[in-house]
């Protein structure tokens, strides 16, 4: 889970993690209450969305086994991340997205 939103200075570097991500996984009766965070196999960053002429972009990116992205913001505004992570056993998650406000 990423935390909702937050704000920076322009010309701020960030580092996302992903490394607390975790899976819901039955219990001893069925039920997915349980909390797994060793079965994530790879975790699929995206730049949703970013200022109107940036070239901000996250480094790495896109789908692999890099729990960590790094962001630099080069314009003052509203930058939208995204996070899906994949378990071992192939599952995804949903898109889970992180507000970034960059304000001068």
């Amino acid at each position: 889970r990423l935390a909702s939103t937050s704000t920076v200075l322009a010309n701020a570097t960030i580092v996302l993690s992903g490394e607390r991500s975790w899976d819901q996984v039955p219990d001893g009766t069925g039920a997915c209450t349980v909390q797994d965070f060793s079965v994530i196999a790879s975790w699929d960053w995206t730049l949703v969305s970013a200022p109107a002429g940036s070239t901000a972009s996250l480094s790495p990116s896109g789908q692999g086994t890099a729990s960590r992205t790094t962001l630099s913001f080069d314009k003052i505004g509203q930058y939208l991340v995204g996070l899906s992570v994949d378990d071992s056993s192939g599952l995804v998650s949903p898109p889970t997205t992180f507000l970034v406000t960059v304000e001068p």
